[in-house]
């Protein structure tokens, strides 16, 4: 796919099933626990994607060695990180962040960087963290990447503080650290709680536990990084997309996942459910189907920012006005993606308004006519755009490079074909 820059999508029934993509998430901290446990460890069933080849690349340059079998990953680490000189991260967000904290055990300073979209993201409240630990942090106007980063032998505190409002990958940064080096870890004002939950649970197959006291935000490692044998879960991330498109189209299975993941994603199937969506859940799978009207739905999506986009593109086909709520971090993703829903809705025909100060968006559903969005460089803004089209009263293209869909879901419009979708690239 590399050039494509159209993605046409039109009307179709969907029917079918598909497999859930391996959990980006979980894949970015095993491959870094893996880093940081030393020896040799093995990852079943990891996430290859854009997104998690840059944190591949990352652990490399602080001395990794990695080894594909089949769907085995093999990673062999050195008991301490090496001196990387630079870290590119490419587009991935996770990638950068806990490269940061990394490179504050590296007595070398290293440069760790991004791509223009990544170089616009936040960084100042885990480049602060870092300083109190002992590290020498420079960050770009503007708290930004690129950041230089000189580390120590050994922390120069036993606890160190982070605001993790902008993002819990600050907080996630530290508990990897944390981890390590056995600091403790206050955190403040933590958004996107699900997420802090997976880092905890793979640090944990890692052999670090966390007591956290929730009066004071306060996490407390026990025990040491040791190399580890762990499997990643199905993405329920992805999965919501795929689930949103049987919802709107069809009737459509999602295989390979579990319900009783800590992944905070999963909640689609209520919201599913709340619009009237008709979902059976089984052994490892998730079904949604069509219903004659679906219904607007008022949730809060503080805490889960990635269904977003398919849940908007949800709400466009709802009998009445939805609220999303909670939503005023989508500014610092990929791009701006509250701003990027809000215009591809317009682009279709959909009334859609931010409001309540920038938390809140607010969409009259109906039936979206279709016509051309942007994709924003973002791959959750392409993929759930690409599903509007299956139901709108005609076409929906989405200019773009349409690879980028590879950073988070490599067979999305394989999968998105399998199950009947009509579409056409260029």
């Amino acid at each position: 796919m590399v050039g494509v820059r159209r993605l046409i999508v039109h009307p179709s029934k969907v029917e079918g099933e598909v497999k859930a993509p391996p959990s980006k998430s979980y894949t970015h901290r095993a491959i870094y626990a893996s880093l940081l446990a030393g020896g040799v460890s093995m990852i079943n069933n990891p996430l290859v994607s854009g997104h998690t080849k840059a944190t591949m690349g990352a652990v490399e340059a602080f001395g990794a060695s990695l080894h594909f079998a089949g769907d085995r990953l093999e990673v062999s680490a050195p008991s301490r990180p090496l001196w990387p000189g630079s870290v590119n991260a490419g587009n991935s967000a996770t990638t950068l962040r806990i490269a940061m904290a990394v490179a504050s055990l590296v007595e070398r300073p290293s440069v760790v960087y991004g791509d223009e979209s990544l170089n616009r993201r936040p960084v100042g409240p885990l480049a602060r963290a870092l300083r109190e630990l002992g590290a020498e942090v420079i960050a770009s106007p503007g708290d930004t990447p690129p950041v230089a980063v000189k580390g120590f032998r050994e922390p120069r505190a036993s606890r160190v503080e982070v605001d993790a409002s902008i993002s819990s990958q600050f907080l996630t940064a530290l508990l990897m650290l944390s981890a390590y080096t056995g600091v403790e870890v206050k955190a403040s004002r933590v958004s996107s709680k699900p997420y802090i939950d997976i880092t905890i649970r793979v640090l944990d197959a890692y052999g670090v536990k966390f007591d956290l006291d929730p009066a004071e935000g306060v996490y407390s490692p026990r025990g040491t990084l040791r190399p580890s044998q762990t499997s990643i879960p199905g993405d329920w991330s992805s999965a919501a997309i795929m689930l949103v498109a049987g919802a709107i189209a069809g009737r459509v299975r999602v295989n390979g996942l579990s319900i009783d993941d800590v992944q905070g994603d999963k909640v689609i199937v209520d919201h599913l459910r709340a619009a009237g969506v008709k979902v059976r859940l089984g052994d490892g799978w998730v079904e949604a189907e069509a219903p004659l009207k679906l219904e607007p739905i008022d949730v809060n999506l503080d805490s889960t920012p990635d269904i977003a986009p398919p849940l908007a593109v949800l709400a466009s086909y709802a009998s009445g006005i939805s609220i999303l709520r909670g939503v005023s971090r989508l500014k610092a993703k990929e791009s701006n993606r509250l701003e990027a829903i809000a215009t591809n809705l317009a682009r279709l025909g959909v009334e859609a308004v931010i409001a309540c100060g920038g938390d809140c968006l607010a969409i009259k559903g109906g039936r979206p006519r279709g016509g051309v969005v942007r994709g924003f460089g973002d791959h959750r803004i392409i993929m759930s755009f690409a599903v509007a089209g299956l139901a709108s009263e005609r076409p929906v293209e989405v200019i773009d490079n349409i690879v980028k869909v590879g950073e988070s879901y490599p067979g999305f419009l394989e999968d998105l074909k399998g199950i009947g979708g009509r579409v056409e690239v260029a």
